[in-house]
């Protein structure tokens, strides 16, 4: 094993994050890493349009105390290593500093748009020694947006503390459990085959349970029934996946310049839960989980609906195929494989 390296972590400290769960990562490997919350000093607002204006307007200066508390915590610290998980709120002249003292300074870029985060990142990321992203188009586009050659495809991992197998209740079920589900965000494209879903649903007498943000943006009646009207997250999150006999795995659309996901984190916490995914066949998902004997994958609608009506009617199929992803989950994509192989990549950069 290398050295214990310091480093210096800068992203969410909440539980359920995927910034949480690679910080624990490094942890678990045996590296003294200390987490500098970007929440302790710039509040999130979701919901109340007033205080959207006011955090906006005084965002700059939750900023500047952010990041001079990151330089105060570095000159005690005086880490090797600096991991920005995404940086919203990280300035180029704090990178400049650190990089001044020595610190190797990279990013893990989870997002597919740089430039929807606020001011910042697009300023940042050619500052970095190296940037880990979550989207393959990303190794194409970030050295022609920004001139930053050093960058590598790294997936999503998750955290077995978080996302990990329950045994639900009778009360648990009545709240969570359903025939088929999907736990995440409003698009187009996924409302459009949820609304599928939903037609072949009420034509069974299966039931269906949406949960995730925006889904008041859809338009289809179809789908009312079937939306819960708030996200699960963290213990809610994994105890939901294991409420339900199929968990949907359904990526991102097009957006803008940018092309569609083709992987997402859902992709490891649904298998990591232990739950039994249905995911949207992509290369990328096929290179991380075997379809048919660890994960079931659709191509359209048709056979969405097709695989749906199958894997219902054969449980013990199903159960079997869940019981593998869950095994291959543990086994190669935990956040602390993920925490290694960046200080592998590291290594053999020779940066560290």
């Amino acid at each position: 094993m290398e050295k214990r390296l310091r480093i210096l972590f800068l992203g969410s400290e909440r539980l359920e994050t995927d910034s949480a769960g690679l910080f624990r990562g490094f942890r678990r490997l045996g590296h003294l890493v200390r987490l500098v919350s970007e929440e302790k000093y710039i509040p999130e607002v979701n919901r109340s349009f007033a205080l959207k204006i006011m955090r906006k307007i005084v965002r700059p200066l939750f900023a500047k105390e952010y990041n001079l508390r990151i330089l105060r915590e570095a000159e005690i610290f005086k880490p090797n290593l600096c991991v920005v998980f995404k940086g919203n709120m990280v300035m180029p002249d704090t990178l400049v500093s650190l990089k001044n003292n020595g610190c190797i300074v990279v990013n893990f870029y989870p997002d597919v748009s740089f430039f929807t985060h606020g001011p910042y990142i697009p300023k940042c990321i050619p500052l970095y020694h190296f940037v880990f992203s979550t989207k393959s188009f990303h190794l194409r586009m970030v050295p022609e947006l920004f001139g930053q050659k050093n960058i590598a495809f790294l997936p999503h991992g998750f955290d077995p503390e978080v996302h990990k197998p329950w045994n639900p209740t009778e009360k648990d079920m009545k709240i969570f459990g359903a025939d088929v589900a999907f736990i995440g965000s409003w698009s187009p494209k996924k409302e459009r085959l949820l609304s599928k879903v939903a037609k072949f649903a009420s034509k069974k007498g299966l039931v269906l349970k949406i949960w995730g943000n925006r889904w008041h943006n859809a338009s289809d009646p179809t789908l009312k029934p079937y939306i819960m009207g708030m996200p699960l997250e963290g213990d809610l999150y994994a105890l939901g996946i294991n409420c339900v006999k199929i968990v949907l795995g359904l990526l991102l659309e097009a957006v803008g310049e940018f092309p569609g996901d083709k992987i997402t984190s859902r992709t490891f916490n649904i298998p990591g839960s232990g739950g039994f995914m249905l995911h949207e066949r992509t290369n990328e998902v096929l290179s991380f989980f075997e379809e048919w004997k660890e994960i079931a994958c659709f191509g359209d609608e048709d056979e969405l609906i097709d695989k749906i009506n199958y894997y219902l009617l054969h449980d013990e199929e199903r159960e079997k195929i869940q019981q593998a992803g869950h095994a291959r989950a543990l086994r190669e994509h935990t956040w602390v494989k993920r925490a290694e192989e960046i200080i592998e990549q590291l290594y053999n950069l020779d940066f560290l």
